[in-house]
């Protein structure tokens, strides 16, 4: 999406992750600054998505740009993120960068806890929610943020939210089966 927020034009990328039971909702945001920032559900606070690829498994800088795109000019569009993460250079710095950040005030070995718990479980639930998809999480991440980089250069559109192509299309059988799931957890509870 391109959106104006204070005469400012906004780039975002909204992903719906859904598995049965849960859906999730990531948000990358670019900032004026050039930073990509991504919303994850369970943060309080936005992570820069550098410092949250790093996180995910993608150790260098090399590794994150190829992530994202092969292309020089969508490359050159990441400098304002690494340069926010210049400071977190590993994946257990970054973990711990992000733990403090949404349990602040907590024990480091909760804090952590925490965070792996966020990436594994709250990020992007459809492709897993074990430590050994995190790099597929990665992945992911990484093509979301070319598209939005590709955005904000004028390369693509955006899409078309109401086209029906983008919708997600629920059968009676789905519904169904989801309305007897909340039934029965209710009555079981």
């Amino acid at each position: 999406d391109r959106e104006t927020v204070g005469g400012n034009i906004v780039f975002k990328a909204k992903v719906y992750s859904s598995i049965v039971g849960y859906r999730a909702k990531l948000e990358l945001v670019m900032k004026n600054d050039g930073l990509i920032v991504a919303r994850i559900p369970g943060s309080p606070v936005d992570i820069p998505v550098v410092i949250l690829m790093r996180a995910l498994g993608l150790e260098s800088d090399k590794e994150i740009a190829a992530a994202v795109s092969l292309v020089d000019e969508v490359q050159d569009e990441l400098e304002g993120s690494f340069e926010k993460a210049a400071d977190v250079p590993t994946s257990k710095d970054s973990i711990v960068y992000i733990s403090k950040r949404i349990a602040p005030g907590m024990l480091e070995e909760f804090q952590i806890k925490r965070a792996e718990t966020l990436l594994d479980w709250g990020l992007l639930p459809h492709l897993g929610k074990h430590p050994e998809n995190r790099k597929e999480k990665a992945q992911f991440l990484g093509e979301a943020a070319c598209k939005l980089l590709e955005l904000r250069l004028g390369w693509i559109d955006p899409d078309d939210k109401d086209h029906y192509g983008n919708k997600v299309i629920k059968f009676a059988g789905q519904m169904l089966a989801d309305l007897f799931r909340t039934a029965f957890r209710n009555l079981v509870r």
